[in-house]
């Protein structure tokens, strides 16, 4: 046979509206002979294969998911007949399936277990089906009676480029006791942080910040430390007693919040020592206006005795200081230059 009397054969595979309004996958091979100009196909009815090779997908993730579950909630979302099955596992009873369909079309998403779940579950659903791949999202539900807690959907997007997704499978873990211990260890990590009385940082967080800044690009301007002394604390403490001390301290660290930024370091050093570090100040006026500023608002304070609240402060520019204890040193002598002055002043090196 010569390649001008060949024919070319083509597999294909589509799918199909049928007789009765349902949708119907068929395939066939197809054949066109040149030589005779002729068209010839051998056409079969694809749909229970079709449907087996999806079910044995399906069935294939499912079992992924299982042999990662242990005690969890298995779903599989028939995107194309709209329907939801759940495999509750871990209830005294064993396994428990729930089937629902018009899923996503009923006011109620869900039935039994599911009753309680609202549109948390369908709105990742819905969002999912528009993604390929894997992926997760997290909502609400209340599947025991037990009240509401946190869960994460895991799941598969089955699909192909011809019919697009036709189904979702996947697994839904109880995340409740996770997210709690999560946030128990950051109210601990917040709280070894910062300091319990006054609510600024730490000593311990505050040098680490500093150091990260020294260790950092310099940014425009200057990086400033203010080291601020409350003037003859040791005083209020011996007349008025520690827990008016403790008080004072608690009021100038609320006031020293409104004075520095969310984004300067501001940390207790120690005692009534409380330091602040500035990055981007343009000059040495805006500096002293700063300093000028702290000084009017802490008296504003006073004891319960009526006496009025002074500090001092020692303010040192970063020059080529790369440790954060060269830093301290600097605005440590600058304050006792202040406090030798006659307290409730600033002195800058």
């Amino acid at each position: 046979m010569t390649a001008k009397n060949s024919a070319e054969n083509e597999k294909w595979e589509m799918q199909i509206l049928g007789n009765n309004g349902d949708m119907r996958w068929i395939s066939g091979v197809s054949s066109y002979d040149k030589a005779n100009d002729t068209y010839s196909a051998i056409i079969l009815d694809a749909t229970k294969e079709v449907e087996r090779a999806k079910r044995e997908q399906a069935q294939e993730e499912l079992m992924k998911l299982l042999n990662e579950s242990g005690n969890t909630i298995i779903f599989d979302y028939d995107v194309e007949k709209d329907i939801m099955v759940k495999d509750v596992y871990g209830t005294v009873d064993g396994l428990k399936r729930m089937r629902k369909t018009n899923y996503m079309l009923s006011e109620n998403g869900d039935v039994g277990y599911m009753s309680s779940e609202n549109d948390g579950f369908r709105s990742g659903l819905r969002k999912a089906i528009t993604l390929s791949g894997k992926g997760s999202f997290e909502f609400r539900a209340d599947y025991d009676g037990k009240g509401l807690r946190w869960k994460r959907a895991h799941y598969s997007v089955l699909g192909n480029d011809k019919d697009g997704v036709y189904r979702i499978i996947g697994r839904i873990e109880d995340i409740d006791e996770k997210l709690k211990l999560l946030d128990r260890e950051a109210k601990w990590k917040k709280r070894a942080q910062h300091d319990h009385l006054t609510g600024l940082y730490s000593r311990r967080t505050g040098i680490e910040n500093i150091r990260r800044m020294l260790q950092g690009d310099r940014p425009e301007g200057m990086q400033v430390m203010f080291l601020m002394d409350i003037d003859d604390f040791k005083a209020v403490n011996d007349t008025y007693g520690h827990i008016e001390g403790d008080n004072l301290l608690k009021g100038v660290g609320t006031l020293l919040k409104t004075i520095f930024r969310g984004d300067d370091i501001l940390f207790r050093y120690g005692g009534d020592e409380i330091v602040a570090v500035v990055n981007g100040m343009p000059d040495r006026e805006t500096i002293e206006e700063k300093a000028r500023n702290i000084l009017r608002s802490i008296t504003r304070l006073h004891t319960i005795g009526g006496q009025q609240i002074h500090c001092s402060i020692g303010i040192a520019i970063r020059t080529d200081e790369a440790y954060p204890d060269q830093l301290f040193e600097k605005a440590d002598r600058a304050m006792y230059r202040a406090k030798h002055a006659g307290k409730n002043c600033f002195v800058v090196e």
